[in-house]
């Protein structure tokens, strides 16, 4: 299995540490209420891609905690347009 799909391992760590450094470097360019911003939304494409690629399907309770993030994002979004 290591030899056969483990290049697919590689390519999708590399990703998630390329993602994680701009992440990180977005700190230093906008307020902290966008980088909570950005980092909420991280969680809500986690779960689409994982639904969409992976072919992961959701328990109902795990579906009222997706949706519980998606109201702090909502949350969020709205504080970030008052300031």
């Amino acid at each position: 299995m290591v030899f056969s799909r483990g290049w697919k391992f590689i390519i999708w760590s590399f990703i998630d540490v390329e993602a994680n450094y701009f992440v990180v470097k977005a700190y230093t360019y906008t307020s902290l209420l966008s980088c909570e911003l950005l980092d909420a939304f991280a969680v809500v494409v986690v779960v689409a891609l994982s639904f969409f690629i992976l072919k992961v399907r959701y328990h109902w309770t795990q579906c009222l905690g997706i949706f519980v993030c998606l109201l702090g994002l909502g949350l969020l979004v709205g504080s970030d347009a008052l300031t």
